[in-house]
């Protein structure tokens, strides 16, 4: 069993994997520690200049002390750097550091608002202002976009019921999604791809349980339960319980 390494050696050891994936020179990444009046309010960061430029300097930060949670939960520097590097090279592809200078224009960043799970105790003096409503310890945003309102409950039943289940059952491999951004996303798969197989495995019940003599109203409605009971059963253990 390898050693585990202490926060600081972790942060040195990630640094220098980012450096190496990114191939970028030594000054591009720095560390911070945390600090209520500066950069760092909310806790350390590693900082990335993903891109200099004569008009500035594209920052990325990077919150250690949560990603050291993750690896104090077992998920090693070589995920947790990979994770880091592929996200920021899709912000790069994006063009997500050029859209930042529109932060404040609305019309052109509607587009790209996301929703992020936060921890609730460690950013609660970003939420003091922010609009949202708790449902058992989750705390959903409270969103008006052309008078439709958006929130996590719209990933739909099955994906809730992955979200839960991950919560419940791969702690660790949650909180480091979360971290990530990539929650909602992966939730929204795991709803489609549940509804689309349940649809497929309940037709193909009904194909070879409806022929024969016709059936009548409550027979059909007997049989269209059943179909979906056994259905269910199958989508919920083969798709929702399974570790992404």
């Amino acid at each position: 069993m390898s050693e585990i390494l202490s926060y600081e050696k972790f942060v040195e050891n990630l640094r220098a994997y980012l450096l190496d994936a990114l191939n970028l020179q030594e000054e591009r990444i720095y560390f911070k520690v945390k600090d209520e009046a500066g950069m760092t309010p909310e806790g350390d960061r590693l900082f990335v200049e993903c891109n200099v430029s004569p008009e500035g300097k594209e920052v990325c930060g990077i919150h250690t002390e949560e990603l050291y949670e993750d690896y104090l939960d077992g998920i090693s520097i070589k995920r947790i750097g990979d994770t880091v590097t592929d996200e920021i090279l899709k912000l790069k592809d994006a063009g997500f550091f050029k859209k930042v200078q529109d932060v404040n224009n609305y019309p052109k960043v509607k587009g790209d608002l996301f929703i992020r799970l936060l921890n609730k105790k460690k950013h609660e003096k970003a939420l003091e202002n922010a609009v949202y409503k708790e449902v058992d310890g989750i705390l959903y945003p409270l969103l008006s976009v052309d008078e439709a309102e958006y929130n996590l409950a719209d990933i739909g039943k099955y994906g809730l019921m992955w979200l839960r289940y991950m919560e419940e059952n791969e702690p660790s491999k949650y909180r480091h999604m979360a971290r990530m951004g990539q929650l909602k996303k992966q939730a929204e798969a795991i709803n489609e791809e549940a509804y689309e197989r349940l649809d497929n495995i309940e037709a193909a019940w009904l194909k070879k349980h409806m022929t024969g003599k016709k059936k009548t109203f409550m027979e059909q409605l007997h049989l269209r339960n059943q179909a979906r009971a056994m259905a269910e059963e199958i989508v919920i253990n083969e798709i929702v319980y399974m570790c992404r």
